[in-house]
C-alpha cells in the first residue's frame, strides 16, 4: 500500500510540474529546433507564445523577453492579426484542420514595421487533460524584388479563410500586371491544386478561356497519367515539410 502512495504521490508531481511548464513535453523537439534556421514558435491554445528559437528573433526583430508572454498575432499584419484567434477557437471547437498537416504561404510582420512572407506548417501537440500546444516552423527564403511582389499577391490568395475570402477578382488583376505580358505559360495555383490565375500564353497554349480555369483544379491541364497522382504528390510533400 505504502508503495502505491509514494508512486501516486510521484505521479501528482509529475502531472504539477507538467502543467506549471508544458514544454516539458516538447524538450527533444525544442533542442532540435533551437539551432535550426527555420524560425520555430510554440504557442498555446489561446495563441500566447512559450517560445521561441533564435531565427525567429533574428527574422523579426524581437528580443526573447519581448515575445514570450504576447499572442503570436503580434508576428501578423492585419487583417490575419485580426482573425487569428477564432481560427484557433474554430479549431479546438470543431476539429476541422485549415493549416495542420500542410505548407502555406503566409504574411509576416516584423518589428519595424515591414512586412515579408514564409512557409509556415503548422503541428498540434496534445499534452494531456485537454492542454494542446501548436507548433510554426516558417521556412524564410530570399528573393529578388519582382518574386518578393509575386510572393506578397501569392500569399493573399492562398491565406483565405472560410470567414473572409481574398477577392479573386483583384487577386487575377494583380497577377495579370505583372504577369500577363510574360511570353512564358504561367499558372498560379493555390497549395490544394487550385488555380488562382493563368496568363494569355497559358491559354492561348492550351484554348482554354481564363474564366474556364480559374477556380478549377490544376490537374485539368495535366494528362490523365499525371492528373490522378498530382493531389498525392502534393499530399506527400506536405508530409514531408510538416516532418521535417
Amino acid at each position: 500500500i505504502r508503495d502505491r502512495r509514494v508512486e501516486a504521490l510521484m505521479l501528482e508531481e509529475e502531472e504539477q510540474r507538467r502543467i506549471s511548464n508544458p514544454l516539458l513535453v516538447l524538450a527533444p523537439q525544442l533542442q532540435k529546433m533551437g539551432s535550426s534556421t527555420h524560425g520555430c514558435v510554440v504557442i498555446d491554445s489561446t495563441g500566447v507564445i512559450l517560445w521561441t528559437n533564435a531565427a525567429t528573433r533574428r527574422h523579426f526583430g524581437y528580443s526573447n523577453t519581448e515575445l514570450v508572454g504576447e499572442n503570436v498575432r503580434l508576428l501578423m499584419p492585419p487583417p490575419y492579426s485580426e482573425q487569428h484567434d477564432q481560427f484557433i477557437r474554430r479549431y479546438l471547437q470543431t476539429g476541422v484542420q485549415h493549416m495542420l498537416g500542410m505548407e502555406r504561404l503566409v504574411p509576416l510582420l516584423k518589428k519595424d514595421g515591414t512586412t515579408a512572407t514564409a512557409m509556415l506548417a503548422v503541428e498540434m501537440h496534445d499534452i494531456g487533460d485537454g492542454h494542446r500546444l501548436f507548433i510554426g516552423c516558417f521556412r524564410f527564403t530570399t528573393a529578388d524584388p519582382t518574386i518578393a511582389a509575386l510572393r506578397e499577391v501569392a500569399c493573399r490568395a492562398d491565406c483565405s479563410s472560410g470567414d473572409r475570402e481574398t477577392d479573386p477578382d483583384e487577386a487575377f488583376l494583380d497577377f495579370d500586371r505583372r504577369l500577363g505580358g510574360k511570353p512564358e505559360a504561367v499558372v498560379v495555383a493555390r497549395s490544394d491544386g487550385t488555380i488562382v490565375y493563368v496568363n494569355k500564353a497559358t491559354t492561348d497554349l492550351f484554348g482554354w478561356r481564363a474564366e474556364e480555369l480559374r477556380r478549377e483544379n490544376v490537374t485539368r491541364l495535366m494528362g490523365k497519367r499525371y492528373a490522378v497522382l498530382h493531389d498525392g504528390w502534393l499530399e506527400r510533400y506536405r508530409r514531408r515539410v510538416v516532418e521535417r
